[in-house]
């Protein structure tokens, strides 16, 4: 069962959507540790109210995902 998004996470995706309608004023290549590395400097740098429509998604998210998998814990495999 995957994990809920977090904040930052719905931020990524958002992102990427709007990379590829071509709203996001990005050049750099198109490999994943670049674009993170953009997307995380663009969260830091982004003001508290701007998060906090992320921080509903996630927490809509999740709310979602509780009631699609009741009862669900993280428990991460042990290597």
């Amino acid at each position: 069962v995957p994990r809920p998004p977090n904040p930052f996470i719905c931020f990524r995706q958002d992102w990427l959507r709007r990379l590829q309608r071509g709203e996001v004023d990005y050049t750099g290549p198109r490999d994943q540790r670049t674009m993170s590395f953009r997307i995380s400097a663009d969260w830091r740098e982004m003001p508290e109210s701007a998060k906090a429509q992320f921080r509903r998604e996630a927490l809509r998210r999740k709310r979602e995902h509780a009631a699609k998998y009741p009862g669900y814990k993280f428990a991460p495999r042990q290597k």
